[in-house]
């Protein structure tokens, strides 16, 4: 079909005609009308019904804090309709896209449709393009057409999530036909009820204070050198269910020196570099880690901070430097 919508929008084409309506047929049809009494209207043909799309989704999503508005939460895999569906329209004025069945229905140039006030969206991917709510799309290049692409849906964070937050039942109808006398030709309905729960793991201690051993001068020599390398934990308590990862940044790194950070106080030409749990290797700042999948209990992750010379000398006195840890979960 021939794509017509409003300026500044791309249309990728998710119904195709039938073919082998006759032109002797659809000639008789429009011979039968007297003109100026044609009515714009969409019907299922005989013998069919409306179809059914049923989206499978996960018992549990981890609501995450630190996730941003706008991020996709879950894209579930493209699921097939339960059958065929096949209408025909006529007239001039038919209509097509998705009504929303649990929230207010959004302008007709916005693909994220609500859930309620739950601070949860849905979008709706069919033919590799988003469907917009009805009534977005023109049926006025055909008159017979067929319901059968696979559908995907995305859950995106648009809000504020309570803990327990549930989601169920049917998400969305396609609505075909002319505004105000429209048919749903088919329904998409997830397979099944999500909950949003709490992250797995809470932070024992919030600030962990790590005190590196006094040192002299000596001990270090030259630039690059180490010297005091000391063991700390970050301690979790966790419940089973999730993929735990971890980001550790500062706001003062040192530049080409991986995992260093430039420190405040009376010592010079030296800096704090963390290292992960082998003790060896440097910690990159900003990049997430994955560290695994959470336990029911207790969880300890060992990392180490050193000094790290950075000047051609090392002048003595007292530093402290800071760095942060995020939590985030799949």
């Amino acid at each position: 079909m021939s794509s017509r919508q409003p300026q500044g929008f791309n249309w990728r084409t998710v119904f195709r005609r039938l073919i082998g309506t006759g032109a002797m047929l659809v000639a008789g049809a429009l011979f039968a009308l007297a003109p100026g009494q044609a009515r714009a209207n969409c019907s299922l043909d005989k013998g069919s019904s409306q179809g059914t799309y049923s989206v499978s989704v996960p018992q549990t999503i981890i609501n995450d804090p630190n996730i941003s508005i706008g991020s996709v939460l879950y894209t579930s895999l493209p699921t097939g309709i339960n059958h065929q569906v096949n209408f025909s329209c006529n007239g001039n004025g038919n209509r097509w896209g998705l009504d929303n069945n649990v929230g207010n229905t959004p302008a007709t140039n916005v693909n994220t449709f609500p859930i309620g006030t739950t601070g949860v969206s849905y979008r709706v991917l069919q033919s590799g393009g988003y469907i917009y709510p009805y009534p977005y799309f023109s049926l006025d290049s055909g008159t017979s057409w067929y319901e059968n692409d696979a559908v995907t849906i995305e859950l995106v964070k648009t809000g504020p999530i309570a803990d327990g937050t549930t989601i169920q039942g049917s998400l969305a109808d396609f609505m075909a036909g002319k505004t105000g006398g429209s048919i749903a030709d088919a329904v998409i309905n997830l397979a099944g009820t999500v909950t949003f729960t709490a992250p797995a793991c809470q932070v024992t201690t919030s600030n962990i204070i790590v005190t590196l051993p006094t040192v002299t001068s000596q001990a270090f020599s030259g630039v690059n050198s180490v010297a005091g390398t000391t063991p700390f934990q970050i301690k979790l308590t966790c419940s089973s269910g999730a993929t735990l990862r971890m980001t550790l940044d500062t706001a003062t790194p040192v530049a080409g020196k991986t995992g260093v950070i430039a420190p405040s106080g009376g010592a010079s030409g030296v800096g704090v570099q963390l290292l992960d749990s082998s003790g060896v290797t440097p910690v990159q700042f900003g990049v997430v880690k994955t560290i695994g999948a959470t336990p029911t209990g207790q969880l300890s992750i060992n990392y180490f901070a050193r000094y790290y010379q950075t000047g051609s000398t090392v002048g003595a006195g007292l530093l402290s430097a800071t760095a942060t840890f995020t939590l985030s979960y799949q």
